[in-house]
């Protein structure tokens, strides 16, 4: 997601997407939207094992824990954001709408842009907390089930619609960006969680007596992932990222799915390269990196725009920019987490 923006947001005229062989490197950069698809997924994966271990998994116990996880820091950068784009003093009526998760995208700009992912993450909170306790029970498997289909229902539904990106953006943004509307990827981040509860330790049995898998196998398949990812995501690269929403909204499943088996590969599988993409200094940024997903846009925002002339092409200057607002959106996001994060977090896991 970074990179996506540093390349639409830092640049005036974004650069057209290379057409060649080299599109496929760069698909991940120019097709940056696909880094929510992943969270999506990851979120998914990980909320889900709980309640597939512990039939007696509890709601308020559930819903106390997420929402220590995510609203103390995001109540923060809401009122930063208000005072910031001194919408606090010209519209109070928008912030207190964000506090609720009911805003626009544009309201609270550069802050509020990226929000609509935490939002929609919110509601799958409600949906998955609500529902998969039911999950051990047979009454509740039904429920589960209907619900189910309800669900993908409304999702077809809210595709149909369409014509409300030209007639109320607001509502527009509010149901395709909703849980119900990204249902497949929460789907298949679930089914992921589920194959590793009941299969995984099979799989490694299995894979633990392959020697090709063993050998350079594993690593095989692992970047096969990656290059059908590749292929998916300069498709939606070359329509650009909000086009192919509306054109090809099934691209998110797509990239889900594929995400999903990039999960459970380095999970279940010996890799070789497992120490580059697992290891204890990717570990401590990921434990910043909800602080850096709320914290990056309006830094690069601001930076580029007031401090810096904004670039018309990949120049010196601009690669110069990239990594000066790379390290300060860093080290703000360890004190962010140091802080704000850190105290609350304790609390969650006192549960």
């Amino acid at each position: 997601m970074f990179s996506y923006h540093a390349v639409t947001v830092m640049i005036k005229t974004a650069p057209a997407f290379p057409d060649t062989m080299a599109g496929f490197f760069v698909s991940f950069f120019f097709a940056g939207f696909t880094g929510v698809t992943l969270f999506f997924v990851i979120s998914s994966f990980l909320l889900t094992i709980p309640f597939c271990l512990n039939p007696n998994a509890g709601r308020t116990r559930f819903f106390k824990k997420r929402l220590l996880r995510i609203l103390p820091l995001y109540f923060v950068i809401v009122a930063i954001a208000g005072l910031v784009t001194k919408t606090a003093i010209n519209n109070p009526t928008e912030v207190i709408r964000s506090f609720l998760f009911f805003f626009d995208a544009w309201s609270l700009f550069p802050f509020s842009v990226p929000w609509w992912s935490l939002r929609t993450e919110m509601e799958f909170y409600i949906l998955v907390g609500l529902l998969l306790p039911l999950i051990h029970f047979r009454r509740g498997i039904a429920v589960v089930l209907l619900s189910l289909a309800l669900i993908l229902l409304g999702r077809y539904i809210i595709l149909s619609q369409t014509h409300l990106l030209f007639s109320n953006t607001f509502l527009f943004e509010l149901l395709f960006q909703s849980a119900i509307a990204f249902a497949p990827t929460f789907l298949i981040g679930i089914t992921a969680s589920v194959v590793y509860v009941r299969y995984g330790m099979s799989i490694k049995n299995f894979v633990m007596k392959s020697r090709i898998l063993n050998s350079i196998g594993a690593d095989l398949i692992f970047f096969l992932l990656l290059a059908l990812l590749a292929v998916v995501l300069s498709r939606v690269a070359a329509m650009d990222p909000v086009a192919a929403q509306i054109s090809w909204p099934q691209h998110y499943t797509y990239e889900a799915l594929l995400w999903s088996l990039v999960l459970l590969s380095v999970i279940l599988l010996p890799l070789r390269i497992k120490s580059l993409i697992s290891n204890k200094y990717l570990a401590r940024f990921g434990e910043t990196t909800y602080s850096f997903y709320l914290i990056h846009l309006p830094l690069m925002y601001y930076v580029n725009v007031n401090i810096l002339p904004v670039q018309s092409g990949f120049t010196s200057l601009y690669w110069g920019k990239v990594i000066l607002i790379l390290v300060l959106a860093l080290i703000l996001s360890f004190l962010s987490y140091r802080f704000i994060e850190k105290p609350f977090l304790r609390i969650k896991d006192s549960f």
